[in-house]
């Protein structure tokens, strides 16, 4: 059974932030959470870019996502594998759980 150990993160990006290009609102929503292949999947399911087009160990998922009604501040959220059976992942099957998820091709 493969068992996986994820970083999900989050930016919220105001108006004030887009305008200076940083900003200072982020950090984890979970960090080095266990988890199973199915419950990863469906994570990568919420997720709609990868951060790099030629994925590598270090390529992540994440979503450009939600916008507060009330603000108009935008949240991303990513999604990090940190590691495989305790052990850091290969661009191979970085590729087959974007795959299995829908992000590639």
């Amino acid at each position: 059974m493969l068992a996986f150990t994820v970083n999900k993160t989050y930016e919220i990006w105001d108006q004030k932030s887009i305008e200076i290009g940083d900003t200072d609102d982020k950090g984890f929503e979970y960090e080095d959470h266990d988890m199973d292949l199915r419950y990863l999947i469906s994570e990568l399911r919420n997720c709609t870019d990868l951060s790099d087009t030629v994925i590598t160990e270090h390529t992540w998922a994440t979503s450009h996502g939600s916008i507060d009604m009330y603000d108009g501040s935008h949240t991303n959220e990513s999604i990090h594998i940190k590691s495989i059976n305790g052990h850091k992942p290969t661009a191979h099957q970085l590729k087959r759980l974007f795959k299995a998820a829908g992000l590639t091709k």
